[in-house]
C-alpha cells in the first residue's frame, strides 16, 4: 500500500519557474507567428505532396513550435526528477515512541505437533504461533498493531537462533516469522535460557521506553549436553538478569498433547519418534512472575489469539507523527519519460526538414 506522493529535494522544484517561463514564452511567439502559410512546388519540377502540404498548412507556427515545446516538457520532466519523487512504503511507517518486544519462539521437533485446528484444517502449535504472531504485529482483526514498536525474532531448540534483530521494518519480521522452520534432528533439545539470553542481547542497546519478550514454548527445558561447551544458563537466572535490566517476561505454553509422535526428516527421509513431552506450567509461571509478566496457556487456536489479543492490550502501543523507513523512487521514470520526448524532438526535426526539402517557402516562417 502507498501513501501520498513525496519529494526528497523539493527545492529542485523552483526550476521549473523558468521552465514554464520560457514554454509561455515560446507558445506565445508561436501564435504571433501564425500567418498564412503558402508552399509552392520546387523549381525542379516535382509535384507537390498533397497531403504534406496540408499538414503544413494548418496550423504554421505552433506545427513548428511542437520540438521546442517537446524540448521544454523533458526539461521539466528532468527538473522533478532532480526533486526525487517517491512514494512512502505503507507497510515501513513507524512512529517516534514505542516498546521494544522480541518473540522467543521454540522450533523442537514437538512443535510440528497438529493439535491446534482452524476450521477443517490441522495446523502444527508453531504455524499456530506463525499465524497470531503475524496477525499481532500488522494488525489485524481485533488486534491494533505493533506500529511504534521495535521487534525481533528468535527462534530456539538446543541454541538459540537471532531470526530478524529489532527492527521498526515489521516487513523484515514477517519474513523472519515466514522462515520459522522446526530444528533439524541433530540439534533436538529445549534450552529456554540461552534462547532468553539471546533476547536480552537484542534488548540490551535499545531506548525503548518498555522492554518487553514473549516467549512461546510447548514444553520443558531440557537442553542437551554438548561437548566441550559451557552448560546452558539456567531459566530462572536469566529471568533474574531480565529483571535487573527492566525487561519483562510473558509466557505462553502451547499444545496439550504429549507422547512420541511420528516425523520424517526432509533431509534425509528417515523417520524419527520423537516424545512431546508435558508442558512445564511452574517454570514458564516463575519466568513471568519472576519479571512482572504473566503466564498463559493455549489448548485452542482460539485460546492463543485471546492471549495475544491480553498481550495487545497489556503492552499498549503510543503512536505519534508517521515516519517511513522505505520508498519507492520515481526519479527513473522521469529521466526515461524525457528521454523518450528528447528522442521524439529529433525525429520531429528531421521530419520536419524532410517535409519542406525542395520547397520554397512564400510567407514569413521561423523554424
Amino acid at each position: 500500500m502507498m501513501d501520498g506522493l513525496q519529494f526528497a529535494h523539493p527545492i529542485w522544484l523552483l526550476g521549473l519557474l523558468p521552465v514554464v517561463y520560457g514554454a509561455v514564452r515560446h507558445v506565445r511567439a508561436a501564435i504571433r507567428w501564425n500567418l498564412p502559410l503558402t508552399v509552392a512546388p520546387a523549381e525542379t519540377g516535382r509535384e507537390a505532396r498533397p497531403a504534406a502540404r496540408v499538414a503544413v498548412s494548418a496550423a504554421p507556427g505552433l506545427f513548428w513550435s511542437l520540438p521546442v515545446l517537446l524540448r521544454w516538457f523533458a526539461i521539466g520532466l528532468l527538473v522533478v526528477g532532480l526533486a526525487r519523487p517517491r512514494l512512502p512504503d505503507a507497510e515501513t511507517k513507524i512512529y517516534p515512541k514505542g516498546i521494544a518486544i522480541v518473540l522467543v519462539v521454540d522450533t523442537s521437533l514437538s512443535m510440528v505437533v497438529r493439535d491446534f485446528r482452524l476450521g477443517n484444517t490441522d495446523l502444527s502449535r508453531l504455524d499456530a504461533v506463525r499465524r497470531v504472531a503475524r496477525r499481532f504485529v500488522v494488525g489485524e482483526g481485533e488486534f491494533r498493531g505493533r506500529a511504534a514498536d521495535q521487534i525481533g525474532v528468535v527462534s530456539f531448540a538446543n541454541f538459540p537462533d537471532v531470526q530478524c534483530p529489532l527492527t521498526l521494518s515489521h516487513s523484515a519480521v514477517l519474513r523472519a516469522l515466514r522462515r520459522l522452520r522446526p530444528s533439524p534432528v541433530y540439534e533436538q533439545g529445549t534450552n529456554i535460557g540461552d534462547a532468553l539470553l539471546a533476547g536480552l542481547e537484542l534488548l540490551k542497546g535499545t531506548q525503548a521506553r518498555s522492554k518487553v519478550m514473549i516467549l512461546l514454548s510447548d514444553g520443558v527445558n531440557e537442553p542437551a549436553p554438548v561437548v566441550n561447551a559451557p552448560p546452558p544458563i539456567e531459566p530462572t537466572e536469566a529471568a533474574a538478569l531480565a529483571k535487573s535490566l527492566g525487561v519483562k517476561i510473558y509466557t505462553v505454553g502451547t499444545g496439550t498433547w504429549s507422547g512420541r509422535f511420528w516425523y520424517r526428516d526432509p533431509d534425509t527421509g528417515r523417520i524419527h519418534t520423537p516424545e512431546a513431552k508435558p508442558m512445564d506450567r511452574a517454570l514458564l509461571t516463575a519466568l513471568a512472575e519472576q519479571t512482572g509478566g504473566r503466564f498463559w496457556a493455549a489448548a485452542e487456536l482460539e485460546d492463543l489469539e485471546r492471549i495475544w489479543r491480553e498481550i495487545d492490550r497489556l503492552e499498549p502501543s503510543s503512536l505519534g507523527a508517521v515516519i517511513y523507513r522505505d520508498y519507492r523512487e520515481l526519479f527513473p521514470w522521469f529521466g526515461w519519460v524525457a528521454l523518450g520526448l528528447l528522442v521524439l524532438e529529433r525525429l520531429l526535426v528531421l521530419w520536419r526538414w524532410r517535409l519542406l526539402e525542395g520547397w520554397p517557402v512564400h510567407s514569413h516562417v521561423r523554424v
